[in-house]
């Protein structure tokens, strides 16, 4: 017997679109399916809940799923490809006034992120590299994407890196200022998110899989090509303004759901190099 009721864990993200435009179109229901949408602040606190089958599929950043892998916590595989990191979409920004004016000023100060250990600090890490700037040399502390914005304002931190869509309505709430842009260098045009669930469950329910695929493909190629469907969709789910929803940057959206080895190898030997893991991974069988 197949598991036609689907939780699925998503980060609170302009990444997600597409699974928000599918829940908001009924494309799932077209599809047979019931999908409750569970928001989290990081996809690596909800691994486990994927494990223990109270969730049967989580959206949210590449990075924690290879390191689930790698480091045996789950057998995993992923399910469907979600977006590709574009210009604007995430940066770390300071405080309206703030006397740092270039990475370099990063030196030694406190940097706001949704999850340690994961894509946003690797691909900090990366572009302060090229300043010189080594990881022990600034401090991260873990904020949900939500919550930065207020932290910023306060002080309490002294730079952020945000994603959409909170990245645009930190900028209009708060006047938080872009200090750099993420997709830049050896990190730019990176595979950022995906829908993963665990090997057993999707072998044991390989049509509600492909079922939830084809509709996620619906919402995918909604998302983009129909910016007013993802202005609806991130207004009812990830509780932003239109306005903030409207200017929002929303990378790309992959036309094929199927991930492909490649990029995520790219991005597995990258976490390698900026320390994120030990030694080198093969992601191939997360793929197949």
């Amino acid at each position: 017997m197949e598991q036609p009721d689907i939780t699925v864990a998503a980060i609170q993200s302009v990444t997600a679109a597409g699974l928000y435009i599918a829940q908001q179109q009924g494309f799932f229901a077209d599809a047979g399916l019931h999908v409750t949408i569970e928001p989290v602040t990081g996809s690596s606190s909800a691994i486990p809940y994927l494990v223990a089958n109270h969730v049967q599929v989580v959206f949210g950043n590449y990075v924690s799923d290879i390191l689930a892998q790698a480091h045996g916590v789950a057998s995993l595989r992923f399910l469907a490809a979600g977006n590709v990191s574009g210009p604007g979409e995430q940066e770390v920004v300071v405080p309206p006034g703030s006397p740092i004016t270039s990475p370099a000023g990063l030196r030694g100060k406190t940097i706001g992120t949704n999850a340690l250990n994961n894509v946003g600090t690797m691909m900090m890490q990366a572009i302060l590299a090229t300043y010189g700037i080594p990881a022990s040399a600034v401090h991260f502390v873990q904020i949900p994407f939500p919550s930065e914005g207020a932290a910023l304002a306060a002080h309490r931190i002294d730079a952020a890196y945000i994603s959409d869509p909170f990245l645009t309505a930190d900028k209009q709430q708060y006047g938080a200022k872009t200090l750099f842009d993420c997709d830049q260098g050896a990190v730019s045009n990176l595979p950022i998110s995906g829908y993963v669930t665990t090997s057993s469950w999707a072998a044991r329910n390989p049509r509600t899989a492909a079922a939830f695929i084809h509709a996620l493909e619906r919402g995918q190629a909604l998302a983009g090509t129909d910016r007013a469907a993802v202005n609806s969709a991130l207004v009812a789910y990830a509780g932003i303004s239109l306005k903030a929803a409207q200017v929002a940057a929303i990378g790309t959206f992959p036309v094929s759901q199927q991930v492909q080895a490649a990029p995520l190898q790219r991005l597995a030997d990258l976490m390698v190099e900026y320390g994120v893991m030990k030694q080198h991974f093969d992601v191939t069988p997360m793929t197949q």
